[in-house]
């Protein structure tokens, strides 16, 4: 069995609430989907060994808009650049950051843009989800009375977000946000069957939930982030460098299960008892405060 599905600006249709928006006028959203797999089964030996195998794999282009991000304006960062102090300097040779002469919408249109610190900036920021899924079985019957199976549930996803790990940069340069998350179940079943009422079954399974998160590239982005406040603007913040406490995030599960189970059938009805044992460790990297921060109340040469 093979299956594919697939979405696109082409073929979708607008939203009510996206098509009432005077801006989206003639446009539709960046969503691009795209989705297949199959699955196979049979036997190998006949009446002796049987498998079963499926994938599925799914990636997902999506373009989410971010509108009004605050960044300083040409003549604010010049000043920056010429006199601003050792931490500056080395944070804007790190992070330079882009600019902005736009004036922000709204209440906020007569304090923004050309001739203040701050201006604002909207732009596309691309996000990838891909997603593969794997499922595996393989039944050895011995005999009538004894069976043992192998199970295997594989998951791999990976989130990219383009410019999500930090705050812009200069000539569409980015600090971008990844997210893995690697998962199995492993299991090994002994079922041995007594007599038409008593079957016994034995599993023993390993479970593994890995989720490393990383801002950027940690090992070469090593100056602290600058947090600007800009508060005589009405704290119209923004952030240079990669966030501050979030630059490595990662975890790893692991647990062993040993579960043994005893069926009784008497007439329609099934009586299960049985025990389990489980193991399980945790291990955790994380930064708690890489690169380091700097906070500042303005963007001027006083930094």
């Amino acid at each position: 069995m093979l299956y594919e599905q697939n979405r696109n600006a082409t073929l979708n249709a607008n939203d009510f609430f996206y098509n009432r928006d005077a801006g989206n006028q003639g446009t539709r959203p960046k969503y691009i989907k795209n989705q297949f797999g199959g699955a196979a089964g049979g036997p190998i030996r006949k009446d002796k060994t049987f498998f079963f195998v499926a994938i599925d794999r799914f990636k997902l282009l999506q373009g989410v808009t971010a509108a009004d991000q605050f960044e300083p304006t040409t003549a604010a960062l010049n000043s920056v650049k010429a006199s601003g102090g050792p931490p500056a300097q080395a944070i804007l040779n790190a992070y330079a950051p882009p600019t902005s002469d736009t004036p922000c919408p709204g209440s906020l249109s007569g304090s923004t843009g050309a001739g203040f610190s701050v201006g604002c900036l909207t732009f596309s920021d691309p996000q990838t989800t891909t997603t593969s899924a794997y499922y595996g079985r393989v039944d050895q019957n011995f005999s009538n009375s004894d069976r043992l199976s192998f199970v295997a549930n594989i998951t791999r996803n990976t989130f990219l977000d383009k410019f999500g790990g930090g705050g812009l940069l200069a000539n569409n340069a980015n600090i971008p946000f990844t997210s893995t998350q690697n998962q199995h179940n492993l299991a090994l079943v002994e079922t041995h069957t007594f007599n038409s009422r008593v079957a016994n079954e034995v599993n023993l399974s390993h479970n593994r939930f890995y989720n490393p998160q990383i801002e950027g590239d940690p090992a070469n982005q090593t100056a602290p982030n600058a947090f600007i406040d800009m508060r005589a603007e009405g704290f119209l913040s923004f952030q240079m460098g990669p966030f501050e406490g979030g630059q490595v995030v990662s975890f790893v599960q692991d647990r062993w299960a040993l579960q043994d189970n005893l069926t009784l059938m008497v007439g329609r009805h099934a009586f299960k008892i049985g025990g389990s044992a489980n193991y399980g460790i945790l291990y955790r990297n994380w930064d708690l405060g890489l690169p380091g921060q700097y906070e500042f109340g303005e963007f001027d040469g006083t930094i």
